[in-house]
């Protein structure tokens, strides 16, 4: 059962009240899944609801607020990776790859490297290195579980694609 939620964009940075507006993306009534769009409409406008998003990834039980904040990152990540400091874009670059190898739920390590290809064009786009970005892949590759090297080849094709564009 999806309660119905009024929250302001402040209390968003809440991760218990976060985790309750992204699971309102999930429920099977249009009219509560609008209520959390537009919820979460003016907080997303915010370059620190990635840092949030983020913190939603690792931590929420849930895999369906998981997958949706994997997905808004995804979006939010190309507006907002030039205005990181230098500091945030690290961390966020070795969180989400950490979180990304480690997810157990197939659908959202899927999401989350939807996320890392952007990140890696941001990256990419910005002249900077990721050398962990491929190490993570050439380990993805040798990994004993199938579904870490079907990743790896995913991951890797999402991130070539975008390179072109960038040469």
């Amino acid at each position: 059962m999806f309660v119905s939620l009024i929250v302001t964009m402040s209390d968003l940075t809440n991760p218990t009240n976060l985790g309750n507006v992204l699971s309102l993306l999930s429920a099977n009534d249009t009219a509560t899944v609008k209520k959390g769009e537009k919820q979460l409409k003016p907080f997303l406008k915010q370059p620190a609801s990635a840092h949030h998003l983020l913190v939603q990834i690792q931590n929420s039980q849930n895999p369906s607020v998981r997958h949706h904040a994997a997905l808004l990152l995804k979006k939010k990540l190309v507006v907002f990776y030039p205005k990181f400091n230098k500091q945030h874009r690290a961390e966020l670059k070795l969180h989400l790859l950490h979180t990304m190898i480690s997810e157990p739920d197939k659908g959202v390590r899927t999401a989350i490297a939807g996320a890392v290809s952007t990140l890696a064009k941001g990256v990419f786009s910005a002249h900077e290195e990721w050398p962990e970005l491929f190490a993570s892949l050439l380990q993805m590759s040798q990994d004993a579980n199938e579904g870490l090297r079907v990743l790896n080849f995913d991951l890797l094709a999402q991130v070539c694609c975008s390179l072109p564009r960038l040469l």
